[in-house]
């Protein structure tokens, strides 16, 4: 059955859905859907489909109920229809966040208060590159895969703890796969390991360096003169890239590797009015 969920592009869905319907229902012909919605004009849900035409916003809980949504679907599909004719990067950008509001991703969040997980930085890496691998207990070979790798105690220790925490699962063959939630932490959390995680994780991040070759990283730096709200409009778009990251994340189907993203700001120079030192 379709998922609307699973769809960024409203007529892509109604495409989708249609076909599905239409194959086990002969009556539901463009011709009915257009009766049911009240267009007038015959193809005008064709002109839709092909993106000649767009959906008028008083139509829009019309085509929902044809397509016989629930109410939190129809929601999301009012926002993929706004979202997708949206006249400025504004609002392109709300009805975005709203669709990511509203997306079946299971993203566990932690209490910060909480974060026994977060204390070591190859316990997110495993947890991850279970996501890649079928694991059958070699946890020194598990170690090794890491980069920097780990010891087989350490790699052992990480299973046995997400095993505790129910953030990983033993199959029917013996072999361990992470669960089916996405971790976050939430884009505002603070606590003293997740301090310690995000440290770890720079000093990672400088060996990297060293580690690969170019083609295999991306470093990059940037520094700006900006105000306090260009500060902030900048913060919201690195919230709607983590957001987007966790997305396209969830739909990778065959993962190969683990990458570990660290986004920073900070200032480096204390604020200054009128152009005056």
């Amino acid at each position: 059955m379709v998922n609307i969920f699973d769809f960024d592009d409203y007529r892509q869905y109604l495409r989708t859905a249609y076909e599905e319907r239409k194959a086990t229902d002969r009556k539901f012909t463009h011709r009915f859907i257009e009766r049911q919605a009240g267009l007038k004009s015959s193809g005008h849900f064709a002109q839709i489909l092909q993106g000649k035409v767009n959906i008028s916003t008083h139509l829009i809980g019309r085509f929902a109920e044809v397509m016989a949504l629930r109410k939190r679907e129809s929601e999301y599909f009012e926002c993929l229809v706004l979202y997708s004719q949206a006249k400025t990067h504004e609002e392109k950008k709300r009805y975005f966040e709203k669709m990511i509001g509203f997306r079946e991703t299971r993203i566990r969040s932690f209490d910060p208060d909480q974060y026994q997980f977060f204390q070591k930085w190859y316990y997110t890496a495993i947890h991850v590159l279970l996501d890649a691998l079928r694991f059958r207990g070699d946890y020194k070979a598990l170690g090794r895969k890491l980069s920097p790798p780990i010891s087989g105690e350490q790699a052992k220790e990480a299973i046995d703890l997400m095993l505790r925490l129910g953030l990983a699962r033993k199959q029917a063959d013996g072999s361990i796969a992470r669960s089916e939630e996405v971790l976050s932490t939430g884009y505002e959390a603070d606590s003293v390991a997740l301090r310690t995680f995000q440290l770890e994780m720079m000093d990672i991040a400088r060996g990297a360096l060293d580690r690969f070759p170019r083609q295999k990283r991306n470093f990059s730096t940037l520094t700006l003169s900006i105000n306090e709200e260009t500060q902030l409009a900048i913060q919201d778009e690195l919230r709607l890239f983590r957001r987007k990251a966790l997305e396209l994340a969830r739909k990778c189907q065959q993962a190969d590797s683990v990458y570990q993203y660290n986004i920073q700001a900070f200032p480096l120079a204390l604020p200054f009015e009128d152009g005056k030192a």
